[in-house]
Protein backbone atom coordinates (compact mmCIF):
# COMPACT_ATOMS: atom_id res chain seq x y z
CA UNK A 1 0.00 0.00 0.00
CA UNK A 2 1.11 3.58 -0.70
CA UNK A 3 1.71 6.21 1.90
CA UNK A 4 -0.78 8.77 1.79
CA UNK A 5 1.72 11.49 1.47
CA UNK A 6 1.30 15.08 -0.64
CA UNK A 7 4.51 13.83 -2.44
CA UNK A 8 3.06 10.38 -2.96
CA UNK A 9 -0.69 11.94 -4.25
CA UNK A 10 1.04 14.05 -6.86
CA UNK A 11 3.02 10.74 -8.12
CA UNK A 12 0.05 9.25 -8.57
CA UNK A 13 -1.91 11.89 -9.97
CA UNK A 14 0.86 12.37 -12.44
CA UNK A 15 1.14 8.71 -13.71
CA UNK A 16 -2.65 9.55 -14.19
CA UNK A 17 -2.07 12.40 -16.11
CA UNK A 18 0.16 10.70 -18.53
CA UNK A 19 -2.11 7.79 -18.87
CA UNK A 20 -4.85 9.52 -20.28
CA UNK A 21 -2.72 11.37 -22.65
CA UNK A 22 -1.82 14.67 -20.61
CA UNK A 23 1.76 15.14 -20.92
CA UNK A 24 2.38 18.85 -19.81
CA UNK A 25 0.31 18.19 -17.12
CA UNK A 26 1.72 14.52 -16.02
CA UNK A 27 5.47 17.18 -16.14
CA UNK A 28 4.05 19.87 -13.81
CA UNK A 29 2.73 17.33 -11.36
CA UNK A 30 5.31 14.85 -11.13
CA UNK A 31 7.80 17.83 -10.60
CA UNK A 32 5.84 18.92 -7.60
CA UNK A 33 5.94 14.89 -6.10
CA UNK A 34 9.71 15.24 -6.79
CA UNK A 35 9.67 19.18 -4.54
CA UNK A 36 7.53 17.16 -1.99
CA UNK A 37 9.51 14.36 -1.74
CA UNK A 38 12.71 14.21 -3.28
CA UNK A 39 14.11 11.17 -1.63
CA UNK A 40 11.39 9.38 -3.94
CA UNK A 41 13.40 7.48 -6.91
CA UNK A 42 10.32 6.43 -8.10
CA UNK A 43 9.02 10.15 -8.62
CA UNK A 44 12.04 11.13 -10.10
CA UNK A 45 12.29 7.71 -12.40
CA UNK A 46 8.97 8.99 -13.80
CA UNK A 47 9.83 12.34 -14.12
CA UNK A 48 12.69 11.79 -16.44
CA UNK A 49 10.46 9.12 -18.52
CA UNK A 50 7.83 12.21 -19.11
CA UNK A 51 10.30 14.89 -19.76
CA UNK A 52 11.44 15.69 -23.15
CA UNK A 53 14.33 17.82 -21.90
CA UNK A 54 17.54 15.78 -21.92
CA UNK A 55 19.21 17.67 -19.32
CA UNK A 56 16.47 17.11 -16.92
CA UNK A 57 16.48 13.57 -17.47
CA UNK A 58 19.65 13.70 -16.90
CA UNK A 59 19.43 15.31 -13.82
CA UNK A 60 16.45 12.65 -12.57
CA UNK A 61 18.01 10.10 -13.53
CA UNK A 62 21.48 10.75 -11.63
CA UNK A 63 19.24 11.08 -8.74
CA UNK A 64 17.36 7.62 -9.49
CA UNK A 65 20.67 6.05 -9.08
CA UNK A 66 22.03 8.28 -6.25
CA UNK A 67 18.68 7.09 -4.36
CA UNK A 68 18.91 3.75 -5.76
CA UNK A 69 21.96 2.78 -7.01
CA UNK A 70 21.21 -0.88 -8.19
CA UNK A 71 18.27 0.36 -10.44
CA UNK A 72 20.09 -0.72 -13.89
CA UNK A 73 16.86 0.64 -15.84
CA UNK A 74 17.97 4.05 -15.01
CA UNK A 75 21.86 3.38 -15.39
CA UNK A 76 21.07 1.70 -18.85
CA UNK A 77 18.44 5.02 -19.19
CA UNK A 78 21.30 7.28 -18.21
CA UNK A 79 23.94 6.14 -21.11
CA UNK A 80 21.49 6.59 -23.79
CA UNK A 81 21.00 9.63 -22.96
CA UNK A 82 24.62 10.73 -21.87
CA UNK A 83 25.17 9.18 -26.19
CA UNK A 84 22.06 11.26 -27.24
CA UNK A 85 20.85 8.34 -28.39
CA UNK A 86 17.51 8.58 -30.98
CA UNK A 87 14.42 8.50 -29.69
CA UNK A 88 13.32 5.46 -31.23
CA UNK A 89 15.34 3.27 -29.20
CA UNK A 90 14.50 0.59 -27.13
CA UNK A 91 12.58 1.98 -23.78
CA UNK A 92 14.35 1.34 -20.89
CA UNK A 93 12.86 -2.05 -18.21
CA UNK A 94 9.80 -1.27 -16.43
CA UNK A 95 9.15 -0.38 -13.10
CA UNK A 96 6.40 -2.14 -11.19
CA UNK A 97 5.63 -1.40 -7.14
CA UNK A 98 5.12 -4.04 -4.52
CA UNK A 99 1.59 -5.51 -5.10
CA UNK A 100 -0.66 -7.96 -3.37
CA UNK A 101 -0.92 -11.61 -5.07
CA UNK A 102 -3.41 -11.90 -7.91
CA UNK A 103 -2.15 -7.56 -8.84
CA UNK A 104 -4.50 -6.09 -5.95
CA UNK A 105 -3.30 -4.82 -2.91
CA UNK A 106 -5.28 -4.21 0.35
CA UNK A 107 -6.92 -0.74 1.47
CA UNK A 108 -7.49 0.55 4.88
CA UNK A 109 -9.69 3.23 5.65
CA UNK A 110 -9.88 4.14 9.34
CA UNK A 111 -12.63 6.60 11.32
CA UNK A 112 -12.62 7.69 14.57
CA UNK A 113 -15.90 8.35 15.84
CA UNK A 114 -16.63 10.63 19.13
CA UNK A 115 -17.53 8.11 22.18
CA UNK A 116 -21.01 8.72 23.94
CA UNK A 117 -18.85 9.37 27.80
CA UNK A 118 -15.50 8.92 28.85
CA UNK A 119 -16.50 5.89 30.23
CA UNK A 120 -17.46 4.52 27.13
CA UNK A 121 -14.13 5.25 25.55
CA UNK A 122 -12.77 3.31 28.52
CA UNK A 123 -14.68 0.25 28.63
CA UNK A 124 -15.13 -0.36 24.88
CA UNK A 125 -11.80 1.41 23.05
CA UNK A 126 -13.04 -0.99 20.11
CA UNK A 127 -16.18 0.87 19.42
CA UNK A 128 -14.42 4.96 18.61
CA UNK A 129 -12.21 3.50 15.85
CA UNK A 130 -14.30 2.30 12.33
CA UNK A 131 -12.51 0.51 9.95
CA UNK A 132 -13.24 -0.98 6.22
CA UNK A 133 -10.86 -2.72 4.25
CA UNK A 134 -11.06 -3.61 0.35
CA UNK A 135 -8.56 -4.57 -2.22
CA UNK A 136 -7.83 -2.35 -5.26
CA UNK A 137 -5.89 -2.93 -8.05
CA UNK A 138 -2.71 -0.81 -8.18
CA UNK A 139 -1.80 1.54 -11.07
CA UNK A 140 0.30 0.13 -13.44
CA UNK A 141 3.74 1.67 -12.71
CA UNK A 142 5.08 1.20 -16.34
CA UNK A 143 7.30 4.45 -17.22
CA UNK A 144 6.94 5.38 -21.03
CA UNK A 145 9.90 4.88 -23.41
CA UNK A 146 12.35 7.55 -22.48
CA UNK A 147 12.16 10.23 -24.81
CA UNK A 148 15.24 11.92 -25.72
CA UNK A 149 16.07 15.58 -27.43
CA UNK A 150 17.82 15.86 -30.82
CA UNK A 151 20.95 14.29 -31.27
CA UNK A 152 23.72 15.76 -28.70
CA UNK A 153 26.46 18.56 -29.73
CA UNK A 154 28.32 19.53 -26.49
CA UNK A 155 31.19 17.65 -25.29
CA UNK A 156 29.67 16.34 -22.27
CA UNK A 157 32.29 16.89 -19.68
CA UNK A 158 30.56 16.82 -17.04
CA UNK A 159 29.54 13.05 -17.24
CA UNK A 160 33.37 11.59 -17.35
CA UNK A 161 35.73 10.33 -14.94
CA UNK A 162 38.59 12.30 -15.01
CA UNK A 163 38.58 15.32 -12.56
CA UNK A 164 38.07 18.72 -13.95
CA UNK A 165 39.70 22.02 -13.54
CA UNK A 166 37.51 24.02 -10.68
CA UNK A 167 37.85 27.47 -12.68
CA UNK A 168 37.68 26.78 -16.38
CA UNK A 169 36.40 22.47 -16.09
CA UNK A 170 39.47 21.64 -18.17
CA UNK A 171 39.84 17.96 -17.91
CA UNK A 172 43.02 17.50 -16.01
CA UNK A 173 45.77 14.55 -14.47
CA UNK A 174 46.25 13.65 -11.24
CA UNK A 175 50.49 15.28 -11.66
CA UNK A 176 49.27 18.10 -13.21
CA UNK A 177 50.22 21.70 -10.85
CA UNK A 178 48.71 23.92 -13.32
CA UNK A 179 45.60 23.36 -15.41
CA UNK A 180 46.89 22.66 -18.81
CA UNK A 181 44.27 25.08 -20.07
CA UNK A 182 43.91 28.15 -17.76
CA UNK A 183 47.27 27.92 -16.58
CA UNK A 184 46.21 28.32 -13.11
CA UNK A 185 47.88 26.48 -9.86
CA UNK A 186 45.60 23.18 -8.80
CA UNK A 187 47.52 22.96 -5.57
CA UNK A 188 47.41 24.97 -2.61
CA UNK A 189 47.06 24.39 1.20
CA UNK A 190 44.15 25.48 3.51
CA UNK A 191 43.36 24.54 7.29
CA UNK A 192 42.47 21.35 7.96
CA UNK A 193 39.17 22.21 9.55
CA UNK A 194 37.27 25.28 8.38
CA UNK A 195 36.00 27.22 11.33
CA UNK A 196 38.79 27.81 14.27
CA UNK A 197 37.68 26.12 17.31
CA UNK A 198 36.85 27.67 20.80
CA UNK A 199 40.48 26.16 21.91
CA UNK A 200 42.55 28.90 19.97
CA UNK A 201 40.37 31.52 21.61
CA UNK A 202 41.70 29.85 25.05
CA UNK A 203 45.11 30.16 23.40
CA UNK A 204 44.84 33.66 22.90
CA UNK A 205 43.58 34.98 26.37
CA UNK A 206 46.56 32.83 27.86
CA UNK A 207 49.39 34.69 25.49
CA UNK A 208 47.53 38.17 26.40
CA UNK A 209 47.59 37.35 29.97
CA UNK A 210 51.12 36.35 29.42
CA UNK A 211 52.19 39.34 27.94
CA UNK A 212 50.33 41.36 30.26
CA UNK A 213 52.93 40.05 33.45
CA UNK A 214 55.71 41.74 31.73
CA UNK A 215 54.17 44.73 31.26
CA UNK A 216 53.87 44.50 35.23
CA UNK A 217 57.10 43.53 35.27
CA UNK A 218 58.54 46.59 32.77
CA UNK A 219 56.14 48.94 34.95
CA UNK A 220 57.94 47.65 38.49
CA UNK A 221 61.29 47.71 37.40
CA UNK A 222 61.34 51.53 36.00
CA UNK A 223 59.69 52.63 39.14
CA UNK A 224 61.24 50.76 42.47
CA UNK A 225 63.87 49.03 40.67
CA UNK A 226 64.89 52.57 38.85
CA UNK A 227 66.34 49.81 36.27
CA UNK A 228 65.75 51.09 32.36
CA UNK A 229 67.66 48.27 31.17
CA UNK A 230 64.87 45.45 32.76
CA UNK A 231 62.25 47.62 31.99
CA UNK A 232 62.59 47.75 28.53
CA UNK A 233 63.45 43.85 28.06
CA UNK A 234 60.34 43.56 30.19
CA UNK A 235 58.61 45.80 27.88
CA UNK A 236 59.57 44.18 24.80
CA UNK A 237 58.98 40.79 25.13
CA UNK A 238 55.12 42.16 26.55
CA UNK A 239 55.06 43.68 23.06
CA UNK A 240 56.06 40.25 21.13
CA UNK A 241 53.73 38.54 22.98
CA UNK A 242 50.92 40.45 21.92
CA UNK A 243 52.00 40.36 18.45
CA UNK A 244 51.97 37.01 19.16
CA UNK A 245 48.25 36.98 20.76
CA UNK A 246 47.13 39.07 17.94
CA UNK A 247 48.29 36.44 15.85
CA UNK A 248 47.04 33.50 17.37
CA UNK A 249 43.24 35.05 17.25
CA UNK A 250 43.65 35.89 13.77
CA UNK A 251 44.69 32.46 13.22
CA UNK A 252 48.09 32.79 11.02
CA UNK A 253 49.54 30.00 10.44
CA UNK A 254 53.14 31.34 10.94
CA UNK A 255 52.40 31.82 14.85
CA UNK A 256 52.51 28.09 15.70
CA UNK A 257 55.98 27.52 15.79
CA UNK A 258 57.30 30.83 16.88
CA UNK A 259 55.05 31.01 19.87
CA UNK A 260 56.13 27.41 21.17
CA UNK A 261 59.43 28.59 20.53
CA UNK A 262 59.21 31.41 22.79
CA UNK A 263 57.28 30.49 25.52
CA UNK A 264 59.32 27.17 25.92
CA UNK A 265 62.59 29.94 25.99
CA UNK A 266 61.18 31.95 28.56
CA UNK A 267 60.47 29.07 30.83
CA UNK A 268 63.84 27.84 30.35
CA UNK A 269 64.82 31.71 31.27
CA UNK A 270 63.30 31.90 34.20
CA UNK A 271 63.86 28.80 35.57
CA UNK A 272 67.57 28.76 35.17
CA UNK A 273 68.24 32.37 36.92
CA UNK A 274 68.78 32.15 39.82
CA UNK A 275 71.43 29.54 39.21
CA UNK A 276 73.53 32.02 36.41
CA UNK A 277 73.89 35.55 37.70
CA UNK A 278 72.02 38.07 35.12
CA UNK A 279 72.05 41.55 35.90
CA UNK A 280 71.28 44.59 33.68
CA UNK A 281 72.29 47.62 35.85
CA UNK A 282 73.68 49.71 33.03
CA UNK A 283 71.09 52.31 32.83
CA UNK A 284 69.96 52.97 35.92
CA UNK A 285 67.80 55.87 37.42
CA UNK A 286 68.83 57.75 40.46
CA UNK A 287 67.50 56.19 43.87
CA UNK A 288 64.13 56.38 45.33
CA UNK A 289 63.19 59.33 48.03
CA UNK A 290 64.25 57.99 51.32
CA UNK A 291 60.90 57.34 52.99
CA UNK A 292 59.78 55.70 49.85
CA UNK A 293 62.80 53.97 49.68
CA UNK A 294 62.11 52.81 53.95
CA UNK A 295 58.93 51.35 52.55
CA UNK A 296 59.73 50.02 49.70
CA UNK A 297 62.80 47.91 50.36
CA UNK A 298 61.26 44.89 51.48
CA UNK A 299 59.01 44.48 48.33
CA UNK A 300 61.48 43.72 46.04
CA UNK A 301 62.20 39.99 46.63
CA UNK A 302 59.09 38.68 47.18
CA UNK A 303 57.37 40.37 44.00
CA UNK A 304 60.52 38.89 41.35
CA UNK A 305 59.69 35.31 43.12
CA UNK A 306 55.86 36.04 42.90
CA UNK A 307 56.41 37.50 39.33
CA UNK A 308 58.59 34.67 38.53
CA UNK A 309 55.91 31.60 39.75
CA UNK A 310 52.76 33.56 37.46
CA UNK A 311 55.07 33.78 34.23
CA UNK A 312 56.67 30.20 34.79
CA UNK A 313 52.86 29.12 35.52
CA UNK A 314 51.19 31.19 32.52
CA UNK A 315 54.24 30.40 29.90
CA UNK A 316 53.78 26.55 30.71
CA UNK A 317 49.79 26.68 30.26
CA UNK A 318 50.20 28.19 27.26
CA UNK A 319 52.94 25.93 26.00
CA UNK A 320 51.16 22.34 27.57
CA UNK A 321 47.58 24.11 25.70
CA UNK A 322 49.20 25.35 22.41
CA UNK A 323 50.64 21.60 21.93
CA UNK A 324 47.58 19.28 22.87
CA UNK A 325 44.83 21.21 22.35
CA UNK A 326 45.00 24.52 19.68
CA UNK A 327 47.96 22.23 17.31
CA UNK A 328 44.84 21.03 15.15
CA UNK A 329 44.00 24.43 14.33
CA UNK A 330 46.98 25.29 12.88
CA UNK A 331 47.27 21.80 10.40
CA UNK A 332 46.91 22.48 6.90
CA UNK A 333 46.43 19.78 4.35
CA UNK A 334 47.46 20.15 0.68
CA UNK A 335 44.45 20.39 -1.69
CA UNK A 336 43.72 20.21 -5.40
CA UNK A 337 41.07 22.63 -6.70
CA UNK A 338 38.82 20.27 -8.65
CA UNK A 339 35.52 20.99 -9.64
CA UNK A 340 33.83 18.30 -7.13
CA UNK A 341 31.47 18.77 -4.74
CA UNK A 342 32.08 20.52 -1.24
CA UNK A 343 31.64 18.23 1.86
CA UNK A 344 28.94 18.59 4.59
CA UNK A 345 25.95 20.14 2.61
CA UNK A 346 22.55 18.76 2.68
CA UNK A 347 20.26 21.24 1.13
CA UNK A 348 19.76 22.76 -2.05
CA UNK A 349 20.14 26.53 -0.92
CA UNK A 350 23.62 25.15 1.04
CA UNK A 351 24.81 24.07 -2.85
CA UNK A 352 23.39 27.13 -4.44
CA UNK A 353 25.14 29.51 -1.61
CA UNK A 354 28.28 27.54 -2.18
CA UNK A 355 28.24 27.61 -6.25
CA UNK A 356 27.94 31.45 -5.86
CA UNK A 357 30.96 31.76 -3.68
CA UNK A 358 32.69 29.42 -5.45
CA UNK A 359 31.61 31.73 -8.52
CA UNK A 360 32.73 34.96 -6.59
CA UNK A 361 36.28 33.34 -6.34
CA UNK A 362 36.44 32.54 -10.34
CA UNK A 363 36.14 28.78 -10.10
CA UNK A 364 33.64 28.36 -12.17
CA UNK A 365 34.04 24.40 -13.13
CA UNK A 366 33.23 23.71 -8.97
CA UNK A 367 30.10 26.23 -9.18
CA UNK A 368 28.48 24.27 -12.08
CA UNK A 369 28.68 21.24 -9.90
CA UNK A 370 27.43 22.26 -7.64
CA UNK A 371 24.77 24.47 -9.18
CA UNK A 372 23.85 20.52 -11.17
CA UNK A 373 23.16 19.07 -7.62
CA UNK A 374 21.27 22.34 -6.35
CA UNK A 375 18.93 22.00 -9.59
CA UNK A 376 18.84 18.06 -9.19
CA UNK A 377 17.54 18.42 -5.61
CA UNK A 378 14.68 21.32 -6.63
CA UNK A 379 14.47 21.43 -10.31
CA UNK A 380 11.58 24.05 -10.14
CA UNK A 381 13.45 26.28 -8.75
CA UNK A 382 14.52 29.11 -11.76
CA UNK A 383 16.99 30.73 -10.02
CA UNK A 384 19.44 27.59 -9.57
CA UNK A 385 18.64 26.96 -13.13
CA UNK A 386 19.92 30.55 -14.08
CA UNK A 387 22.90 30.38 -12.19
CA UNK A 388 23.82 26.64 -13.79
CA UNK A 389 23.36 28.63 -17.57
CA UNK A 390 25.11 31.45 -16.18
CA UNK A 391 27.84 29.39 -15.32
CA UNK A 392 28.02 27.22 -18.66
CA UNK A 393 27.88 30.25 -20.85
CA UNK A 394 31.08 31.79 -18.36
CA UNK A 395 32.80 28.66 -19.70
CA UNK A 396 31.83 28.22 -23.18
CA UNK A 397 29.30 25.70 -23.08
CA UNK A 398 26.65 28.01 -25.02
CA UNK A 399 24.36 24.95 -26.34
CA UNK A 400 24.33 23.78 -22.24
CA UNK A 401 23.68 26.76 -21.29
CA UNK A 402 20.64 27.88 -23.60
CA UNK A 403 19.49 24.16 -22.88
CA UNK A 404 18.96 25.01 -19.56
CA UNK A 405 17.68 28.36 -20.33
CA UNK A 406 14.88 26.48 -21.98
CA UNK A 407 14.16 24.24 -19.29
CA UNK A 408 13.79 27.43 -16.52
CA UNK A 409 11.38 29.17 -19.36
CA UNK A 410 9.08 26.55 -19.30
CA UNK A 411 8.69 26.71 -15.44
CA UNK A 412 8.99 30.50 -15.15
CA UNK A 413 5.60 31.84 -13.73
CA UNK A 414 6.82 35.68 -13.14
CA UNK A 415 6.64 37.70 -16.36
CA UNK A 416 10.02 39.93 -15.04
CA UNK A 417 11.42 36.58 -14.44
CA UNK A 418 10.92 35.25 -17.67
CA UNK A 419 11.63 38.53 -19.54
CA UNK A 420 15.00 38.36 -17.49
CA UNK A 421 15.68 34.76 -18.59
CA UNK A 422 14.75 35.60 -22.41
CA UNK A 423 16.94 38.51 -22.34
CA UNK A 424 19.65 36.45 -20.93
CA UNK A 425 18.74 33.81 -23.45
CA UNK A 426 19.19 36.00 -26.14
CA UNK A 427 22.56 37.27 -24.69
CA UNK A 428 24.15 33.88 -24.62
CA UNK A 429 22.91 33.16 -28.42
CA UNK A 430 24.00 36.01 -29.33
CA UNK A 431 27.53 35.84 -27.81
CA UNK A 432 30.38 34.94 -29.87
CA UNK A 433 33.68 33.20 -28.82
CA UNK A 434 35.14 29.74 -28.70
CA UNK A 435 32.28 27.34 -28.18
CA UNK A 436 33.50 24.04 -25.64
CA UNK A 437 32.06 20.54 -27.62
CA UNK A 438 31.59 19.59 -31.00
CA UNK A 439 29.65 22.70 -32.39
Amino acid sequence: MSDDTPGQRWLDAGIKAWREGEQALAHDWLSRAVLEDEHNALAWWWLAAVSTDRAEQKRCLENVLALDPGHEGARQALLRVNRGLAPDEPSQPAVSPPADEAGYHEVVVRKEIDPVSPAAAMLYPERSVREWRYKERPIEVTPPPLGTAAESTWDDVWSRESPLCAYCAAEIQATDGRCPSCRRPLRYRQFRYAEPSSHLTILFVIVLGFSQLFFVQALYAFVFQREIAHAVVAGLLGAVFVVLAVAVVLRWSWVHTPLLIGLGLVIAFLLLRPLVPFELALLSLPGLDPAIAAVARPLPGAVAAIMRILQVGTAAIGLLYAIWFAAPDFEKETIRREATLVRGLSAADQYDATARRLAGAGMWGAAIVHWQRAVAMEPVRVQFQRGLAEAYARLGFRKRALDVLRTSLTLARDPGVRQELEALQAQIAGRGGRQRGPA
